[in-house]
Order: C-alpha cells, then sequence, then structure tokens
C-alpha cells in the first residue's frame, strides 16, 4: 500500500506540472503580480496600482489548478492526521513533519535538508505543533466561490415601509423632551468646565494616520478578512484620507498596495502550506 506521504509527494508531482500544463493563468498571475510590484517600486499613481491590484485579483484558476489544490490540501490534512495518531517508522515520521513545515514548491530533498536544519536548531516541534493547530485551509475553489459577485446575483433586498400615521404618546414626548433636556444640560457644563480650565480641554488633533499589523505575524486563519478589510479600504477611497505604515517581517512600506500585495503573497504561500518567509517576496522570480 502507498503511504500518505507517498501520496501526498505524488500530488505535489502533480502540482508542480501545472505550471506546464495550465500556463496560460499561471503566467498571467505571474505577470500580474509583477506589474504590481513594478508599479508600487516606480511610484506609480493610486489608481493606477490600485486597477493593477484588481486585474490581478480577477485571474481565476483553471480546473487542472483547482483539482491540484484540493489533493494538496487533503494530503496535507491525511499527514496532520497520520501525526497526531502517531507513526511508528521514525524515517516516515520526519519525511511527514518536512512536508508539513516546508514549500510545496520545494524539491523534496530540500525539504528535508531544511526540516534537518531546523530541527537542529530546535524549532521542528514548535512548528510542528503550530501546523497541527492549524484549521484545515480553504481551497482555491472555496475561496473562488466566496469571492464570486454572481453568488448574490437574485438577491432582493426588501426595506421595510414607512409607519404611516404613528402618533407618539404623551409620557413617550416627555421622555424624549427628558433625553434632550439632559443632552442640553452635560453640554452647558462641559462648556464652562472648558472655559474655566482651557488647558485641560486641548481639542484632540484627528487621527490620520494608519498602522497595520506587520504581515509576518498575522495568523493564517485570519488573512482572508485583512485582504477583503485592506481591498474595501482601496476600493471605496477611504485608505486615501489616512497616511499608512506597515512592515513585512523586517520590510517597511507606506503604501497601502504594497501591503496588500504582501498580503495575498502571503495567502498564497499559506495556501501551498509552506513556512512563509518575507524575504521570499523581495524578489516574485526568485
Amino acid at each position: 500500500m502507498v503511504s500518505s506521504i507517498a501520496s501526498y509527494a505524488t500530488g505535489l508531482d502533480y502540482s508542480r506540472n501545472l505550471r506546464a500544463q495550465s500556463g496560460s493563468t499561471f503566467q498571467a498571475r505571474e505577470d500580474a503580480a509583477k506589474r504590481v510590484q513594478a508599479a508600487v517600486a516606480n511610484g506609480a499613481p493610486t489608481k493606477e496600482i490600485e486597477a493593477l491590484v484588481i486585474q490581478a485579483g480577477s485571474i481565476r484558476y483553471s480546473e487542472e489548478e483547482l483539482v491540484a489544490d484540493e489533493q494538496r490540501i487533503n494530503a496535507r490534512e491525511d499527514l496532520k492526521a497520520r501525526l497526531r495518531a502517531g507513526i511508528a517508522d521514525p524515517e516516515e515520521e520526519f519525511k511527514a513533519k518536512a512536508f508539513l513545515v516546508t514549500p510545496d514548491s520545494w524539491p523534496d530533498e530540500q525539504r528535508l535538508d531544511a526540516a534537518r536544519q531546523i530541527d537542529a536548531a530546535g524549532y521542528l516541534d514548535s512548528q510542528i505543533q503550530n501546523r497541527l493547530a492549524e484549521p484545515r485551509l480553504h481551497t482555491r475553489r472555496e475561496l473562488q466561490e466566496k469571492r464570486d459577485p454572481s453568488r448574490y446575483a437574485g438577491i432582493e433586498v426588501k426595506r421595510l415601509p414607512p409607519v404611516v400615521g404613528f402618533q407618539p404618546t404623551e409620557a413617550m414626548k416627555a421622555e424624549v423632551a427628558a433625553i434632550h433636556a439632559n443632552a442640553a444640560r452635560a453640554a452647558a457644563e462641559l462648556s464652562a468646565q472648558r472655559q474655566a480650565n482651557p488647558g485641560l480641554y486641548a481639542d484632540n488633533l484627528e487621527n490620520n494616520s494608519m498602522n497595520e499589523t506587520n504581515v509576518a505575524t498575522i495568523p493564517a486563519k485570519d488573512l482572508d478578512d485583512k485582504i477583503e478589510y485592506i481591498t474595501h479600504l482601496i476600493e471605496s477611497g477611504e485608505s486615501e484620507k489616512y497616511s499608512f505604515s506597515a512592515g513585512n517581517g523586517d520590510q517597511t512600506t507606506t503604501s497601502i498596495h504594497q501591503f496588500l500585495y504582501w498580503l495575498q503573497q502571503r495567502a498564497t504561500d499559506m495556501e501551498n502550506g509552506g513556512t512563509y518567509l518575507p524575504a521570499m517576496f523581495n524578489n516574485p522570480s526568485a
């Protein structure tokens, strides 16, 4: 019987071969990512970068890529189940751990060497525990369906009609009047205190800065929500009202579009099951 580790490796071979089999969609995403990075590096206008980010996010995966992604995630879940249950053969157990903490795109020997280095540094067991504690990743098919605007087609939004002929009672009117009176009295008291002690009531400056969490520290389960939030800020124009700063490992940026790009890169890497290393994305072609 073929072991789960061997099956996982077979699935990875199929996934790796997709670059040649479905090169059009893969290359389109690669090119889109490079265009976004080049635009940010060259100081392109915000609207231009925004359009490139939206274009990059609209490129769909091929059916072969979706199938390979589902196979990869299911195989990883099987490895996690076997590690939780315990693998008797130490060599098979180490291979399972190596496949769980290194990027799927790496050759098998490189993954084993990396796992040996992580183990020698004393971090392998803690990384395995983190992987085992992570929930099952969403497949690319599930994410595409979640973000597909057509899923909202046909949904009719109904609004309640205004209440016609509603007449408040005298008790209601008295309660509203009392609320207004209390609010006016509180405002008058505050105004008197401000005039008597102006140094204690300096006007607060409006906070127009936005400092985001370092990408490398965001839990994998929160990436989709963070991407959706940042995308909404960009598309709505709200991001233009703030000065922006964020980080990715030891890198920093003042561009919300670069931050979104880093988030998408990390989400892709985590979907591929790899150990996230911010330095890996300094050069997307590396």
